[in-house]
């Protein structure tokens, strides 16, 4: 059922339900779906929405469901939001509360509620004209360099509740919360350099830490022990400690004595470290850093002519940041809330380089206006972007280069190809060297292929078989059309983790396909899927059959596939669909 009224809300619910008979295995089983959407205020800057899903059991989705993703994920979602924008602010602010359950193990994750408000950048000292909330970017001739000089706040708190199917991993409920303030001031010097100083800094807020002192180190072991009189047995529990080997012998039939090697085993979870128990104090994390960078753009023409080709343009672009992030040092743990923090961090300060460049092609065309210049027509050819960053502070077995990053892309029509690759700017020995491989990867992509056609004039199928010839009614019937698409992708990698070591190499390779045939007015059959040949199987495979029976329509899919194998049947009134007889199953 759907639901709608004009300018202020809309929604929809959708049931299945599932009934067994059965006298010994009877139930009754049933999985609702349902969204809402509605405008607080006639302005629309106010919104509540809503969406999520429920099921009477765990198993509903993988004994019943059609959908091919929800028998992947076997995931229960909930979302509840109240939002509002602040026009006059040039911000905005919501109140969402969230909930999702893993099915397969039971993990529950839920916000109760997280709140956020955000201010858009907004120039420190608003020119004159614009005062208070001129965006950024705003550009007035009465502008002065301090006008340019941005902020913006963003903020964030929340109760976060978890909890898992494990006995052995307790849930928790804990709030915590994250305020973050930024500012840049772009700045134009010699006409032709943009610098950009910017500093951010952030704040957050828990209830409840454990010391990061380790007090001890326990060794979790299963309490059953098992004992395997022949060693080869063991292979097959590779997660088993060995307690202890013996050796013992049995007398036998014949009085002559057989030797057996008897290995007792036991198996050995973790290495468990010892904290100091739960903290239940507020505790604060601040973090911030500082930066500047400098950019330009540098063009140059390589004037090769050749028939209409005018030349090759060059867009050259150096970027040269640098950012200072102080050391900071933290001695607590925190539950996962969702809620970043500065970490453990050396002092740092970073110069990072990068050179972009774009080649674009420019060909001549005989003008279409008459005038007799010609047109010119550019079109890309490569891009390519190197970059890596320098580290002052780093010592000891930190390398003060980073590595050496360089992407390229290009294509030309249909056909796109791009690179990306890593090297190494130090050997073996630690000592800086000319760059060394140590990835690179290839991404073909072609879009699709398609083609599409015409069969025959009139419904001969129709004359043939269904009906007899009726010139007046056939007169107007026109011919039959096919569609085929074809989408191969290709990707290929390879990367080693030593210089000395060799390549190991990954690739993917797919293929989606679809075809459609018409082959009456009324009857169309259609057929897709997707062919991964690294893993030489088809991944989703689809055969489709519609008919059109004027006032109704009837549509019948099979599913060949391992992931959600079966047929849908459906015949269904056009104007009220949900006005239907269907039939499903799965294999």
């Amino acid at each position: 059922s759907h639901y709608a009224l004009k300018y202020r809300l809309n929604g929809g619910i959708s049931g299945r339900y599932s009934l067994n008979s059965d006298f010994l295995q009877g139930q009754r089983e049933w999985a609702i779906d349902y969204s809402h959407n509605q405008s607080i205020t006639p302005d629309g800057l106010t919104q509540l929405a809503g969406r999520g899903n429920l099921v009477s059991a765990k198993n509903f989705y993988s004994r019943y469901s059609q959908d091919s993703s929800e028998l992947r994920e076997q995931l229960l979602t909930s979302n509840l939001s109240f939002s509002r924008q602040f026009q006059d602010l040039k911000g905005s602010g919501s109140v969402v509360w969230n909930r999702s359950q893993d099915l397969k193990n039971n993990h529950i994750s839920s916000d109760i509620p997280s709140v956020s408000f955000n201010l858009f950048d907004r120039p420190l000292i608003a020119p004159p004209g614009n005062e208070g909330l001129a965006s950024a970017g705003s550009d007035t001739a009465a502008s002065r360099w301090y006008n340019s000089i941005y902020w913006g706040y963003s903020g964030r708190g929340l109760v976060r509740s978890e909890s898992y199917g494990d006995k052995k991993q307790k849930g928790y409920q804990r709030p915590g919360a994250y305020n973050e303030l930024h500012a840049s001031t772009p700045q134009k010097i010699f006409k032709y350099i943009t610098v950009s100083p910017n500093a951010s800094a952030n704040l957050a807020t828990f209830y409840g830490y454990i010391d990061t002192a380790i007090r001890g180190k326990d060794t979790v072991y299963d309490t059953n022990s098992y004992a395997f009189s022949k060693l080869s047995d063991t292979a097959n529990y590779p997660d088993y400690k060995t307690l202890s080997i013996n050796t013992r012998l049995i007398p036998s039939a014949d009085s002559m004595d057989t030797v057996y090697d008897v290995q007792m085993v036991s198996k050995q979870y973790s290495i468990q470290a010892r904290h100091d128990t739960l903290n239940r104090k507020f505790a604060n994390v601040f973090g911030w850093r500082a930066g500047v960078s400098a950019s330009t753009n540098l063009y140059g023409i390589f004037p090769i002519r050749i028939l209409n080709f005018a030349g090759i343009r060059h867009t050259l672009t150096p970027t040269v940041s640098y950012t200072y992030v102080p050391k900071h040092d933290l001695d607590k743990m925190f539950f996962n809330l969702g809620i970043p923090y500065e970490g453990v961090k050396k002092r740092q300060q970073l110069v990072t380089i990068s050179l972009a460049n774009q080649f674009h092609g420019k060909i001549l065309k005989p003008s279409s206006d008459g005038s007799g210049k010609p047109r010119e027509i550019k079109f890309p050819i490569l891009s390519a972007n190197v970059n890596t960053s320098y580290n002052f502070e780093a010592t000891g077995s930190d390398h003060k280069w980073s590595d050496l990053g360089l992407t390229a892309t290009t294509g030309y029509r249909f056909l796109g190809l791009s690179y990306s690759s890593v090297f190494w700017l130090y050997n073996q020995s630690g000592k800086l060297s000319l760059p060394i491989m140590q990835q690179y990867g290839f991404n073909l992509s072609t879009g699709s292929f398609e083609a599409h056609g015409k069969l025959w004039d009139g419904d001969r199928l129709l004359l043939d078989s269904l009906r007899k010839p009726d010139p007046v009614h056939d007169r107007n019937a026109g011919p039959q059309s096919w569609h085929i698409s074809i989408t191969p992708a290709y990707s290929y990698s390879a990367s080693r983790a030593h210089p000395d070591d060799v390549f190991v190499p990954a690739k993917n390779y797919n293929l989606s396909a679809s075809a459609d045939l018409g082959f009456t007015r009324n009857w169309k059959i259609s057929w897709s899927g997707n062919y991964n040949f690294v893993s030489d199987q088809m991944v989703q495979n689809s055969i489709n059959l519609n008919c059109d029976l004027e006032c109704w329509e009837m549509r019948f899919q099979w599913r060949p596939e391992k992931l959600n194998p079966g047929y849908y049947f459906i015949i269904n009134l056009k104007k009220i669909p949900d006005f239907k007889w269907e039939q499903r199953e799965r294999n």
